[in-house]
């Protein structure tokens, strides 16, 4: 059922009535386990996002629910935010997002801010690392500015060192063979002066 709810809230009636199949997204994306619901809402909102006109409407959206920030909406609202950036499926709605930045430091904050709420809350991580990707290959594939994605995941980076998204990006992880777009991500982060000794020239993960 809510696999058909999030399949209508791209048609007709996100048309007419974006916020309300948003908010109806962002409770299926609130659910606590990452099944083909949550899926498919994530998917649901990428379209929306990359509908003639929609995507001012998605982003206001997503990051008042961000500067809201309730605890009950949490999982949902971050869902929704890595979401819509993700450029696996189409790099468009990263690619018009990042060049507002370049323009609006506003808009850069924002992101900011969505990345590190979403890598404060471990719910998230495995879309995070998701993510993370994403922007390694949008990079490495000349979708995006290889500078600006790197300066704003390091404007993040020392604040969450800890979080398994970032460790893994910074340190490698042992379970993962992580593909060149990754590594050379890695190696354009800039790591906190105190850290950086201990950065792994070749993690497990590149060899």
């Amino acid at each position: 059922m809510l696999r058909v709810v999030a399949l209508v809230c791209t048609g007709e009636f996100a048309d007419r009535y974006p916020r309300q199949a948003l908010i109806r997204l962002r409770h299926i994306l609130n659910r606590p386990a990452q099944d083909r619901a949550v899926s498919g809402a994530a998917t649901a909102l990428q379209r929306i996002a990359a509908k003639e006109g929609q995507l001012p409407t998605v982003w206001r959206m997503v990051s008042r629910w961000i500067d809201t920030d309730k605890k009950e909406d949490r999982d949902g609202v971050h869902r929704a935010f890595l979401a819509l950036l993700d450029p696996e499926s189409d790099p468009y709605v990263l690619q018009v997002m990042l060049e507002a930045a370049h323009q609006d430091s506003g808009v850069e904050e924002a992101i900011v801010k969505g990345w590190k709420a979403s890598l404060d809350n471990t719910h998230v991580d495995p879309e995070c690392r998701r993510l993370i990707r994403g922007w390694a290959q949008a990079r490495s594939q000349g979708f995006v500015r290889r500078e600006q994605t790197a300066d704003i995941l390091n404007r993040i980076i020392e604040q969450h060192l800890v979080s398994s998204p970032i460790s893994a990006l910074l340190f490698g992880d042992s379970t993962v063979r992580d593909d060149k777009a990754v590594i050379e991500l890695r190696r354009d982060l800039l790591l906190p002066a105190q850290l950086a000794r201990f950065q792994l020239d070749a993690p497990a993960s590149e060899s």
